[in-house]
């Protein structure tokens, strides 16, 4: 009859396991909650874009009327004050214009690929600050943050994957300290999450 080897798991191991299943959730939620705000800034980024071309175009209108009402002031009464009131409203009416017409182009909804958010989702449970285990790595890890967010909105896709992979490789080069101190660090974490 073959012996039976039966693995006992240690309080430690059952705790780790419970706290690396609250973590995984944690950071699931993070990383979709990063992509929602990425998604939301894109969306009223185009929203400006709309705003400046519709209503700016009414004010770049009205502001340039302004300029001309106060320019023919100036014929009228030949003063200083309405020679410096025409100069304001006509330099009004042309950062209006500028703004309205200027780089004015039509933006595209944004509306990432399914593996583009994936792939941001995989890059945000890993690198997001919230996750960083002392100070300086929170500030590097906020960093590398920032340029998840611009390739995201841009929909870099190589960006996303370069970053993914650095860290993935710095990762492997970190030897295991144990159940216990994985615990700790994982209990750490998830404080600093609030959970």
């Amino acid at each position: 009859m073959p012996a039976e080897i039966i693995l006992q798991q240690t309080p430690d191991d059952i705790a780790l396991a419970d706290k690396r299943e609250q973590l995984a959730t944690v950071r699931t939620t993070l990383a979709e909650r990063e992509s929602e705000l990425a998604q939301i800034r894109a969306q009223l980024k185009t929203f400006e874009g709309r705003y400046l071309r519709q209503v700016g175009i009414l004010y770049a209108g009205l502001d340039d009327l302004e300029a001309r009402i106060a320019e023919r002031e100036v014929d009228l009464y030949a003063s200083d004050s309405a020679r410096h009131r025409a100069k304001e409203a006509r330099q009004r009416a042309q950062e209006t214009h500028d703004a309205a017409f200027g780089d004015a182009h039509e933006a595209e909804e944004f509306d990432p690929p399914p593996s583009l958010k994936t792939l941001f989702r995989d890059v945000a449970k890993r690198i997001h600050p919230d996750f960083a285990r002392d100070d300086a790595e929170q500030k590097h890890f906020t960093l590398l943050m920032a340029r998840a967010n611009q390739a995201y909105s841009r929909g870099d896709a190589e960006i996303l994957q370069r970053l993914l992979d650095d860290h993935q490789e710095i990762n492997a080069s970190i030897v295991g300290e144990g159940a216990t101190a994985e615990l700790l660090r994982i209990t750490r974490q998830l404080q600093n999450d609030g959970v």
